[in-house]
């Protein structure tokens, strides 16, 4: 049973979830109120929701200050809730509002007009990745290869690969799997910079306690003391995998000059073969900039869904229109691929590009997230020649 919070303002919509098996409406907002000034509290009724549907135009600001307000509500008192956000068809500004906020969950007012779509991105994360192996498509996806050649010997140039998800659908996941792979399979040297300043997730998933982060390289920097030697001594190895690890102050990335980012890159690719760098989602920050403009190939990771490549169509017209950087390097990879998302067909034909390839739900382990074994095999047998 799933405890439902309605803030929608929209009848015909709340109508849909009235007396549907398997939903408890434990809250709805009415046409007329205003949860803003009556307070956010009594959305956390006795029945405490699982999940909530919000309505982006139950605020009317611009800027949506109310809005992200009441979410920050939610994230601080119902942790295990992510809520879902609707908006308007043609309304990318509220998206780019949301996402510089941490609000990823969103779904256009197109698609809205499916609820089972809803109800998929209503569930609590774990029930996405409990679907039985028959209600996964069988058709059989495109295998995604990376190749940056089978030996030492036939590897040409150093990479530098900028990894990214516009939405935060896997791209710490594939970073760390893929430099595990990439050192194990193709026994080329590999480094992770972790340029994430808003979210920096490695030390969690790598459960690592570095003792040297960017800061130090930072202050290197600025005695004009930074050499390649002495940035060695700050990049920890941590389950198999060499890290610089991020700065665990803002400041160390909003304040220190341009040159610094490129030097370590130039550093670094001294001493390793492939240099992965873990950026932001929001692409208004300035190490997510430096990133995609100094890479050789850029990695956005995405799911299959309507919503997910709309959104990374538009970053890419969007980057394209200012010429922030040459978007040919530009490689869309869809992760979590599974059945009740897009064919891959229907993906190609969305796209503006054809994607670099699919990781399968169920071949790579994604059903297990922390078995990071797993994943790193099928690295071996569907990504890499």
């Amino acid at each position: 049973m799933m405890n439902l919070a309605l803030l929608t303002k929209a009848q015909t919509l709340d109508d849909r979830f009235e007396n549907k098996e398997g939903i408890d409406i434990v809250y709805k907002l009415k046409v007329g109120e205003n949860v803003f000034r009556q307070g956010y509290g009594e959305v956390i009724t006795e029945k405490e929701p699982d999940a909530i549907l919000i309505n982006r135009y139950i605020d009317s600001t611009e800027d949506m200050t109310g809005l992200i307000e009441l979410l920050n509500f939610f994230r601080e008192e119902l942790r295990h809730v992510k809520p879902l956000i609707l908006v308007g068809d043609d309304k990318e500004e509220d998206i780019k509002i949301l996402a510089a906020n941490g609000y990823f969950n969103v779904l256009r007012r197109s698609e809205a007009k499916s609820t089972k779509m809803i109800l998929h991105k209503l569930e609590k994360p774990q029930a996405i990745y409990e679907e039985k192996e028959e209600d996964v498509s069988e058709e059989k996806a495109p295998i995604l290869q990376i190749n940056v050649g089978t030996t030492k010997t036939e590897y040409r140039s150093k990479q530098v690969i900028a990894v990214t998800s516009p939405l935060s659908q896997g791209a710490t996941f594939m970073v760390i799997n893929l430099a595990k792979t990439l050192k194990k399979e193709k026994h080329l040297k590999t480094c992770i910079v972790e340029w994430d300043t808003y979210k920096p997730l490695l030390k969690r998933e790598l459960k690592a306690k570095p003792q040297k982060t960017m800061r130090d390289a930072v202050k290197e920097f600025n005695m004009k003391t930074l050499r390649p030697e002495k940035l060695e001594e700050f990049i920890e190895s941590t389950s198999g995998i060499d890290v610089l690890f991020a700065s665990p102050y803002r400041t160390d990335f909003t304040q220190t000059d341009d040159k610094f980012f490129k030097e370590v890159i130039k550093m670094l690719k001294l001493s390793y073969d492939i240099i992965l760098i873990d950026t932001n989602s929001c692409y208004d920050v300035k190490t997510t900039q430096i990133a995609l403009e100094i890479s050789d190939r850029a990695f956005f990771v995405t799911r299959a869904t309507e919503f997910d490549l709309s959104y990374i169509n538009y970053l890419i017209k969007d980057f394209q229109r200012h010429d922030d950087f040459d978007t040919r390097k530009i490689e869309v990879i869809i992760n979590d691929y599974a059945g009740f998302d897009l064919t891959s067909i229907e993906t190609e034909s969305l796209l503006v590009q054809m994607p670099l390839g699919y990781i399968d739900r169920q071949k790579s382990g994604l059903l297990e997230k922390l078995n990071t074994k797993k994943f790193e095999k099928a690295l071996k047998e569907l990504v890499l020649k």
